[in-house]
């Protein structure tokens, strides 16, 4: 299947279908044999991965905006508005936790409300935020490793020598993370 512009998101299934994002500024919804469901719209390139939960789609665009998207109609429900590019959320018990290039890491409510944000001086937590233990995990353009707690406070700061943009995974004991 082939779109107006690259493809840079990794895709999410569901239901049989399969969602992902173009840098044409549309998000795609195909059958598993390759048939196109339907198209979603944006006035920004995407880059980001999107998010299925509870028959939505959650996805962030170049457009300052993480659209919420019913999954099987491709019709908008809402779209978060910020004054940065949304990354990756993360969702867990009805709240979204997501990074954002206005360099804010955000707690929402599925259908939009702000809980609350933590401000730093960098890009937080856009490349898939990871949930350990009550912490929210993010890698972070000042070579950190931030946990939050799920209030947005500040648990731990796990300092590197260079960018991270990754995202991290666990054993249960340990967590492990690149840096670059």
């Amino acid at each position: 299947f082939s779109t107006g512009g690259s493809i840079s998101s990794t895709p999410c299934a569901f239901d049989g279908k399969v969602c992902f994002g173009s840098k044409d500024g549309n998000v795609y919804c195909l059958s598993q044999d390759g048939e196109l469901l339907w198209k979603f719209s944006t006035p920004g390139v995407i880059n980001q991965d999107p998010v299925f939960y509870k028959g939505c789609i959650y996805i962030g665009s170049d457009d300052s905006a993480l659209h919420v998207i019913d999954a099987a109609s491709g019709s908008p429900v809402r779209s978060i508005k910020s004054r940065g590019a949304f990354g990756r959320p993360l969702i867990m018990a009805g709240i979204l936790y997501v990074g954002c290039f206005d360099k804010n890491f955000y707690a929402f409510t599925t259908e939009g409300k702000e809980l609350w944000r933590y401000k730093h001086n960098a890009v937080i937590g856009v490349r898939r935020p990871f949930l350990h233990d009550d912490v929210v995990y993010g890698c972070c353009r000042d070579g950190s490793m931030y946990g939050l707690t799920l209030d947005g406070k500040l648990r731990i700061r796990y300092m590197t020598n260079e960018l991270l943009w990754c995202t991290p995974v666990t054993d249960g004991n340990s967590m492990y993370f690149g840096s670059c």
